[in-house]
């Protein structure tokens, strides 16, 4: 059963018909579809009167555009771009638009999750190449993101500074600890590191070839020493495209279950 026409809505309708496209007439009108406002703009004895090429170099020529949604008149910055559109612009602006993907995702959360876990799975080696192709492209700009962040959240990176020094001081074995002849191995590979770096042009990273923390994910049943035998120089193209979650010839624990590992363990 179709809903009946209030006169606000005729009064809208009247005023907008003729200047707005159906698909942000829609937005004024919730629970209409595109037929239903045809449909009764035709009653109305309302006609659309198509821009004539001079009109429409008007609009592209202009430098501001109402929003339908929140009936704003914004420079045309604060729009998306839509190649779709006469315009090129989106026809909602960029806060209407995040406030409806907004309230998409929360309706449809679990859904968009599922579906993004899916293809993550199918796609992995494709999405973490992308990934890595879009870090090398941008990655002064992301370098200066960083900085930003770092300076603007100071207290959570004492925190992320502060674990992973505990986490390396964890990571130190008995034989290394007060052996002169050990420590002095790992700060030669530190020194290496950094004339290699200047030497070649590169920057050249200090690796832990069995990484610092659970390799297991969360079962964490295996860390990796700071100890020089477990240390390697890598180029920071290579290290950045490192898994930290595997070592080579590192077993196949994606078949084992928790109670395989304390199996392990135990024996």
């Amino acid at each position: 059963m179709s809903v009946l026409w209030s006169e606000e809505e005729d009064h809208i309708l009247i005023e907008k018909y003729g200047s707005l496209p159906n698909k942000e007439l829609m937005l004024l009108f919730n629970g209409r579809t595109v037929k239903s406002l045809i449909k009764r703009a035709t009653k109305l004895g309302l006609v659309r009167k198509h821009k004539t090429p001079e009109e429409r170099q008007a609009v592209l020529r202009d430098t501001h555009k109402t929003c339908p949604k929140c009936e704003e008149n914004k420079p045309k910055e604060e729009f998306y771009k839509n190649k779709s559109k006469p315009d090129g612009l989106d026809f909602i602006c960029k806060s209407c638009s995040q406030v409806k993907k907004a309230e998409y995702y929360l309706t449809k959360r679990d859904d968009i999750l599922k579906r993004g876990q899916i293809y993550y799975n199918t796609n992995r080696e494709d999405t973490l190449q992308r990934q890595r192709n879009y870090y090398w492209n941008h990655r002064e700009r992301i370098r200066e993101r960083c900085k930003v962040y770092t300076k603007a959240n100071s207290s959570i990176m004492r925190v992320y500074s502060a674990r992973r020094r505990a986490m390396l001081l964890n990571a130190i074995p008995s034989w290394v600890k007060g052996d002169e002849f050990e420590e002095f191995l790992i700060s030669e590979i530190y020194d290496l590191r950094r004339l290699r770096s200047e030497t070649s042009g590169v920057v050249y990273h200090v690796d832990h070839v069995i990484p610092l923390r659970g390799t297991a994910r969360h079962m964490n049943v295996v860390c990796g020493l700071h100890d020089i035998r477990n240390l390697q120089l890598l180029p920071d193209k290579e290290n950045f495209s490192k898994n930290s979650y595997v070592w080579p010839d590192m077993w196949d624990y994606s078949t084992y279950t928790k109670a395989t590992f304390n199996d392990l363990l135990n024996n």
